[in-house]
């Protein structure tokens, strides 16, 4: 029997194409790749914050001292033993106090006499007070100081070996944190 050739052909063709596929093959190992993991995001922590500052400690208080009244006596304004003891306890009570503190000196003096001459005798006992306080390391720019003339206030004591009024022959003291105005 006769096999057409065309078949012949046909049939070697496949045996060709089959031999082909066979034979191409790889022997490689065939790798899935993985699936990629899946990551949760994790959110940073954020960052803390800086560190609040410690709040300053409050100041202590400033004690403000009462400052005790000197005494002059009649015509006088020169700083006694009395005056000088007394100023010398407001030195100590203002170098204590921070340096914005200062102090404001009123002086003043009794009745006797006539007003321009009481003014200008008030104004010598600011001064004096003054000047016995810088003296001693208080700083001008911490003192304020007026004369004031006669004191408003009405005497009742009155002695009879001293005349006018002995409590109105007076600087008074305030300590203050701003002073009212330059010298």
């Amino acid at each position: 029997m006769m096999i057409p050739k065309n078949l012949l052909i046909a049939i070697a063709l496949m045996l060709g194409l089959a031999l082909l596929f066979t034979a191409c093959g790889t022997t490689e190992e065939v790798v899935e790749e993985p699936e990629p993991e899946v990551v949760e995001e994790v959110e940073e922590p954020e960052p803390d914050p800086a560190p609040e500052p410690e709040p300053e400690p409050e100041p202590e208080p400033v004690v403000i001292p009462d400052l005790e009244n000197v005494y002059f006596g009649f015509d006088l304004y020169n700083i006694d033993s009395e005056a000088s003891r007394i100023l010398d306890a407001h030195i100590e009570s203002l170098l204590d106090l921070p340096s914005e503190y200062g102090v404001s000196i009123d002086a003043y003096t009794d009745h006797i006499g006539g007003d321009q001459y009481n003014l200008r005798l008030s104004y010598r006992r600011a001064n004096s007070v003054t000047q016995y306080l810088t003296d001693n390391g208080i700083s001008e720019d911490r003192i304020e100081s007026r004369g004031l003339g006669k004191a408003p206030i009405p005497c009742y004591d009155q002695f009879d070996d001293d005349p006018g009024c002995p409590d109105n022959r007076r600087a008074e003291f305030e300590v203050i944190e701003e002073l009212r105005a330059p010298r």
